[in-house]
């Protein structure tokens, strides 16, 4: 896809970027801005929160050359409308044979028996939703017990207590929230 333009960028975690690298960062973007400007590009902002802070960047579209493409990713749909995005794709979290192959992808034991393995992986795939994020890390941390009683007790204490991995997401999107926001998610 890539190919198709003059120039391409990635910039993960948008808001921890300019957050973490105050005035530098500011004066980085405005440099890679200079260098994109009136080319065909790929710019892909991942997890922007404030929509103030991804204007910053595109400023408008104007610099843009004809035919860049803009991707934005957030989990505010506030931000999209905010930043005049036209068209926003929603994505659906995997279907049940998707979420079989990337957890046994994940999860993969040459040791096991997948016929073994498959009441906890159908378990395992409910309780993810779905979330590919969720059962990569979910798999990852199945992988390592040595037997199919000991996957099934960690998975079972998941719900007392998720893997770090899981927190750090949740929490990342709950300090999103503004303190409304907070209260209704904790009532």
């Amino acid at each position: 896809m890539s190919g198709k333009f003059e120039a391409y960028c990635f910039i993960e975690d948008y808001d921890k970027v300019i957050h973490e690298k105050g005035l530098y960062g500011s004066t980085k973007l405005s440099l890679l801005r200079d260098k994109l400007n009136n080319k065909r590009v790929l710019v892909v902002l991942d997890d922007v929160c404030n929509p103030l802070a991804a204007e910053y960047f595109l400023g408008g579209f104007d610099w843009f050359g004809p035919e860049s493409l803009i991707i934005i990713t957030s989990r505010d749909k506030q931000v999209f409308r905010l930043c005049g995005v036209n068209q926003v794709y929603e994505v659906q979290g995997l279907n049940e044979k998707e979420a079989r192959q990337l957890f046994s992808l994940c999860m993969s034991r040459n040791d096991m028996a997948e016929q073994d393995l498959y009441e906890l992986s159908i378990e395992v795939i409910k309780y993810a939703n779905g979330n590919p994020l969720a059962l990569n890390i979910y798999g990852r941390e199945l992988k390592h017990e040595r037997k199919l009683s000991e996957m099934e007790t960690t998975f079972l204490n998941f719900n007392r207590r998720p893997p770090s991995e899981i927190v750090v997401a949740i929490k990342s999107s709950y300090d999103t929230l503004s303190d409304s926001e907070k209260n209704i998610f904790l009532e």
